[in-house]
């Protein structure tokens, strides 16, 4: 009897070792396409590069920082152009979690950035996984060709 308790308890833990550590826990951020922001697929899509005029702290909770990022655009690509777009910025995202980090957007004034967002309550909310930021002038060639490739040129 005690080898077969034994037995069980080994093949139990082996079972255990099989499964997902902790897959309610995993982060699962939704992923949009470039070409989904072009088709204006997304609700209030809007595509932009500008530079960066103004960065004001809101409030802290937690660790968590949210900001007004103020752009001057230089191109619209999609959505009603504006003379000045605040976009909501964050530093410290979901600390303590998977997700940690993977959602924060932080801008520096003089910084030009390709906005990819939504607008919602009047502020553009960036995504994270397609906006980007001008590199010693340039916008990452990938994201430049893909741009070309729907017939929009756009260069800092």
């Amino acid at each position: 009897m005690r080898s077969f308790i034994d037995m069980f308890r080994k093949a139990l833990i082996g079972a255990a070792l099989l499964l997902p550590m902790d897959p309610s826990f995993a982060c699962k951020p939704r992923f949009y396409k470039v070409s989904d922001y072009l088709a204006g697929s997304t609700a209030h899509s809007v595509v932009f590069s500008g530079i960066v005029t103004k960065v004001d702290g809101l409030k802290e909770s937690n660790g968590t920082t949210l900001y007004d990022i103020v752009f001057k655009p230089v191109r619209w690509v999609v959505g009603q152009p504006v003379s000045m777009v605040t976009v909501r910025g964050v530093g410290g995202s979901m600390l303590g979690t998977d997700c940690e980090g993977q959602f924060d957007f932080l801008a520096n004034v003089g910084d030009e950035c390709l906005i990819f967002g939504n607008l919602y309550e009047g502020k553009v909310i960036p995504d994270v996984f397609v906006s980007r930021r001008a590199t010693n002038g340039k916008f990452p060639g990938e994201l430049v060709e893909e741009l070309k490739r729907n017939g929009i040129e756009i260069e800092p």
